[in-house]
């Protein structure tokens, strides 16, 4: 599924990360595509929170084989199994033992820099 050539080694990853304006808190939502020059490559979707004085740092990874993933260049999308992330939106969710997370955003440029 996707364009990319596959030789190992190769990593890749596409991001969005939110951070609180005032206070140690962050957001990632993450894919990423790993072929390791030894093993099978895989496709991750990770979600992490960083919230060091309240819950603390959280993370969970969904790995997915490779064939799961797509990665479009002209349009920068990128979809693992279910989730969705482009420049435009993000969706997804993540199952980790008892944890579970979900989100569903749409990204809308302001007038201030990123």
């Amino acid at each position: 599924m996707s364009p990319i050539s596959g030789k190992a080694p190769y990593y890749e990853s596409r991001y969005i990360r939110a951070n609180h304006p005032d206070r140690p808190q962050a957001l990632w939502l993450r894919e990423t595509l790993l072929w390791p020059t030894a093993g099978d490559p895989v496709a991750d979707v990770w979600v992490m929170l960083f919230d060091p004085d309240g819950v603390g740092n959280r993370a969970l990874k969904a790995p997915y084989p490779i064939d799961a993933a797509e990665y479009e260049y002209d349009d920068w999308t990128a979809r693992i199994g279910a989730t969705t992330l482009d420049d435009r939106s993000a969706q997804g969710v993540v199952t980790g033992g008892s944890r579970s997370a979900r989100w569903d955003l749409v990204i809308t440029a302001g007038a201030e820099e990123p």
